[in-house]
């Protein structure tokens, strides 16, 4: 029982020491103001909610806004930030499309709410695109849906829609945040809404709708202020590449297939995509009405010219553009790494395989979103020490416990190709905070080497990238082994010496 007790103590110990030094090796975005999120009182959000102006909603602090806000600024600070970086594609064309319909350009924010500015976000309802329409409601208002296209993700054609519908709704009631309620729940809801509570003011009638409904003016009313006041509170857009956001469309009426157009304009494809995101199979079909193609600027004109089509049928929306933040040299002090994405990562999922953040990922890669296509590759700084003299590792088994975090360090030897048939996930490294089974017998805690216990699937360049100043011919040596492929699975290896 008392041998017990110390093993359990040494745990315990072992996992704040790893909590500790954790936090002291992670990295920061570089443009952060600071390393904490920063905190207010209710009478500051209420003022600042006081000090802004709405022809939609005027702002109101109640706990629904509250609760939104503190989403967007503490919960999902990353969901935000690159969501405040789409705003210098998609606000400057909602802007031009509400003022000529006549509309409060104070309607942009409704897109946060519904799709946080994703032209591909799906709704568990089925709901999709930027303004949310489900499909006969997106009919209803003129957009196409079949097996090739579903104009509810093309950003031009569903923000018109979007407008047509919010101004029937407004015609309907004259009021702003019943027009927002019934795009939200339907105007079926609303009007009983009405009838029951037998006034035509949203706040008086809201316990009368659906919940969803009933927080659907208090999350518009959030992300109004965020996108107001995301400075103070230490958000960083992550704002997408200039060739997403100062684009031309011009309307294609024959069939053309995203690779003739990459081959004509030299448009990377995956930039086709992302401004096309409403042709389902890679390709435009054809249309007496025309159909939507979208292009960087900069590209627009190989197309014209390929076409033999006039500038003047081209549609420009100005834009102000907005580099994404300026890299600076993050490998002063740092170890550099490439990784090559596998199928099924994720930025988290490398970023926790690195000891990094999500964040610090997509800043270093200049990339917004969070979808990777295997192949590619990212770049990955991390520290070159392991600890810090206020975090000093208690033993072999600390170090390991950290190995995750240890920066990688290039050496000649190439790494081991793996399998094409074997399954690429994530990189989990269950060894981060070993169980009892795992640890070394005294014996080997008296040996003056670290061992190292080999996971799935793991080779063993791998394992000496984990370790300041290991080879993976220092392990080989130390092992007495020349085959490399004799160290298998639940092997325990020396690593280095102490």
């Amino acid at each position: 029982m008392k041998h017990y007790s110390y093993s359990l103590f040494f745990v315990i110990i072992l996992i704040l020491n790893y909590n500790a030094l954790k936090g002291q090796t992670s990295i920061q975005p570089s443009y952060s103001y600071d390393n904490i999120i920063p905190t207010f009182t209710d009478s500051e959000i209420r003022d600042r909610l006081n000090r802004m102006t709405s022809a939609v909603a005027p702002p109101r602090f109640t706990p629904a806004v509250k609760s939104y806000i503190k989403t967007y600024t503490v919960k999902k600070r990353q969901h935000t930030e690159a969501m405040l970086g789409r705003i210098s594609i998609y606000f400057p064309m909602f802007e031009k499309y509400l003022s000529e319909n006549n509309l409060p350009v104070d309607l942009k924010y409704l897109s946060i709410v519904e799709s946080a500015l994703n032209p591909k976000a799906v709704s568990r309802s089925g709901a999709v695109g930027l303004w949310q329409f489900m499909p006969p409601t997106g009919k209803e208002n003129g957009l196409k849906i079949n097996s090739t296209v579903d104009e509810r993700r093309d950003p031009h054609k569903s923000t018109l829609a979007a407008a047509k519908y919010l101004k029937k709704q407004y015609k309907r009631y004259n009021n702003w945040e019943l027009a927002l309620a019934a795009y939200n729940g339907g105007p079926g809801r609303v009007n009983r809404a009405i009838k029951r509570g037998r006034s035509k003011n949203f706040w008086r009638i809201k316990r009368y709708l659906p919940k969803e409904t009933q927080n659907y003016v208090p999350a518009f009313i959030a992300a109004t202020y965020v996108v107001n006041y995301y400075p103070e509170h230490n958000l960083v857009p992550v704002y997408p590449e200039i060739d997403l956001q100062m684009t031309e469309l011009i309307k294609i009426y024959k069939k053309i297939s995203f690779y003739d157009i990459e081959r004509m304009t030299g448009v990377p494809m995956h930039l086709i995509e992302k401004l096309n995101p409403s042709y389902k199979k890679k390709y435009i079909p054809s249309s007496r009405q025309g159909s939507n193609l979208v292009l960087p600027q900069q590209y627009m004109g190989n197309l014209l010219s390929y076409l033999g089509r006039p500038d003047s049928e081209v549609k420009r929306i100005n834009v102000k553009p907005i580099p994404a933040p300026v890299m600076i040299d993050y490998s002063e002090n740092k170890n550099t790494s490439v990784h090559t994405v596998f199928a099924g990562e994720t930025y988290e999922s490398i970023a926790d395989y690195y000891g990094v953040t999500a964040a610090d990922l997509q800043t270093w890669n200049q990339r917004s979103g969070y979808t990777l296509k295997p192949g590619r590759e990212l770049r990955v700084y991390t520290p070159k020490m392991v600890s810090s003299p206020a975090f000093k590792p208690l033993s072999p088994v600390a170090t390991l416990a950290v190995s995750k975090v240890i920066s990688k360090q290039p050496n000649s030897i190439s790494k081991p190709k793996r399998s094409t048939n074997q399954k690429q996930t994530a990189r989990v490294d269950k060894r981060t905070l070993p169980d009892l089974k795992y640890l070394p017998a005294k014996s080997a805690l008296r040996e003056n080497y670290l061992y190292y216990l080999i996971g799935k699937d793991e080779t063993l360049h791998e394992i000496a990238e984990k370790f300041h100043g290991v080879s993976m011919s220092d392990i080989l040596v130390l092992n007495n082994v020349t085959d490399p492929y004799e160290l298998k699975t639940g092997k325990k290896i020396k690593v280095k010496q102490k």
